[in-house]
């Protein structure tokens, strides 16, 4: 898991260049491959064209300010579950809460201690790997339930048409009652599909 995690891209927004030479270093020395940019409209257009894997981010920027980044960046649905930790001087409760508010996951306040900060990009990588190996394993898990009812309806039509035959053999109308009442249920089940939009 160590290594696909150190395969992650991470985006760095902030408009102080020795801040964000000293984020890409500390990244970079980590094992990440980094984006560096120096204002939020160059991130917004960056992240929508090649979304990252997590992105750390200035709240205080000039044109648009890290808050309204986060803001545009979470109404895309493949940003959803990017984790964006705001990096800022401002170190209010309130400042903190408006980040969590726009779609922030962590704060973190300068100055910061770069074994912190690493940590916490770490953890965050960590659970956006795992979020996404649960959502292949649904997705595979779905797949194979829905083979596997498809072919116990298979079984079970089988198991109906051979006892209508059977009781057709034995019972000429008994048999093609039979086979008008599962018309009648495959009418039914079609109709109750479409309504409820299931695959069966």
């Amino acid at each position: 898991m160590d290594e696909d995690i150190k395969k992650s891209v991470i985006m760095i927004v902030d408009d102080v260049s020795e801040n964000l030479m000293l984020l890409a270093n500390i990244m970079k020395n980590q094992g990440y491959k980094i984006k560096a940019l120096p204002n939020g409209k160059m991130a917004v257009e960056a992240a929508l064209n090649n979304p990252p894997d997590l992105i750390l981010l200035d709240v205080m920027m000039p044109d648009i300010d890290g808050y309204e980044v986060c803001k545009i960046l979470k109404k895309d649905k493949r940003f959803e579950s990017i984790p964006v930790i705001f990096v800022s001087a401002l170190s209010d409760s309130f400042d903190k809460v408006k980040a969590f508010e726009v779609g922030g996951v962590d704060y973190v306040s300068k100055p910061f201690d770069s074994r912190e900060i690493g940590a916490r990009v770490k953890a965050h990588l960590t659970i956006r790997y795992l979020q996404k190996k649960i959502e292949r394993y649904n997705s595979e898990l779905e797949r194979v339930v829905s083979e596997q009812v498809k072919e116990i309806s298979k079984g079970h039509l089988s198991i109906i048409a051979a006892m209508t035959k059977l009781a057709e053999a034995r019972d000429d109308d008994t048999g093609r009652h039979i086979e008008r009442t599962q018309n009648f249920c495959k009418i039914i089940a079609e109709e109750l599909q479409k309504k409820m939009n299931l695959k069966i």
